[in-house]
């Protein structure tokens, strides 16, 4: 700012703004920072690059259902989700199994799956025939907790799953919850569903479990390519712009007045304008100006006739 340019407040005002900041430090509530590098924000932005993965692992999900279970399988996603590790935790049943995974960088991951599914799984690797499921869904379920048996026949289709969502190495299935390594309470996770229906048998349910580290490394940043229109939309958008409707004002001039002068106006009064006859008249299409020419009558209505075509210059650049 030069030595002889005036302050944009003056010393009054600028005394006033910082008094009420004072105050508001003072007794006003605590300002608490954001922090832009926490793990939930992090977390929260894969949250549609999950929902597009997860389209993939459902399909392999499938494949790997087949193939452990000799049974067609539909498979449907859910929209994944944020969930504080704590939360996730208390959600979990004994009977439920729990494959530890880890990705290149040392990211966690977990996969899931209920006593419906577990149990699906386990029978029919084991034997059992699909029939028996269809008779009795959810009453086969008699297991209170996994064995180290059924930890080892689990471990082939846990390992498919990792496999499915790319750079990740099967650890372990692991005997229970406990079993989980040491994370705190309020750490977020990113959460994908999946409900499996083999055949006719009951739903199970099978969720895939990201850490923050996990979900970088797993869900990259896509750039979006904007698609370019074909030859015949490109004409479309044209034709359909060219037939467009829009209003041209043409004005003859301006002029300034108060609020007291224009309430005074009487019929018969006259506005002075700043222009003279011979001025050219801008037309205006919206705000900015189009076109330049001669006011004229043409057969029998006032009229403008182009000069010159300008589209150059809008009423706030004047």
């Amino acid at each position: 700012m030069s030595p002889d340019a005036e302050p944009i407040l003056s010393e009054a005002e600028t005394s006033a703004l910082l008094h009420a900041m004072h105050e508001s430090e003072v007794g006003g509530p605590p300002v608490e920072p954001i922090d832009l590098s926490s793990p939930e924000r992090r977390v929260r932005g894969k949250l549609l690059a999950a929902d597009k993965a997860g389209e993939a692992i459902a399909v392999d999900l499938s494949r790997a259902m087949l193939r452990h279970t000799e049974a067609l399988s539909r498979v449907e996603i859910a929209p994944a989700e944020l969930v504080p590790f704590g939360m996730l935790v208390g959600s979990l049943l004994p009977t439920w199994s729990i494959a530890r995974m880890e990705t290149g960088d040392g990211g966690l991951v977990l996969a899931i799956a209920d006593d419906v599914l577990t149990s699906f799984i386990l029978d029919r690797r084991l034997g059992a025939p699909l029939s028996s499921f269809e008779d009795q869904g959810e009453d086969r379920l008699s297991r209170a907790e996994l064995s180290p048996v059924d930890r080892r026949v689990l471990t082939p289709v846990f390992r498919d799953v990792a496999h499915a969502m790319g750079d990740v190495a099967m650890s372990e299935v692991l005997p229970n919850a406990h079993a989980l390594p040491p994370t705190p309470e309020h750490e977020p996770l990113l959460v994908i569903g999946f409900t499996v229906q083999p055949g006719a048998s009951s739903p199970g349910r099978l969720k895939i479990v990201l850490d923050a580290a996990a979900s970088r490394k797993l869900l990259p940043e896509h750039e979006i390519v904007p698609r370019l229109p074909s030859t015949v939309e490109s004409r479309s958008l044209r034709q359909g712009v060219i037939d467009t409707e829009i209003e041209l004002v043409a004005l003859l001039g301006e002029t300034e007045s108060t609020v007291s002068e224009l309430l005074s106006l009487s019929v018969g009064d006259v506005i002075r304008l700043d222009a003279s006859p011979a001025s050219p008249v801008m037309v205006f299409a919206g705000d900015q100006i189009a076109l330049q020419g001669k006011p004229c009558v043409h057969h029998g209505n006032l009229a403008v006739r182009v000069n010159a075509i300008l589209g150059v210059e809008t009423k706030e650049s004047r």
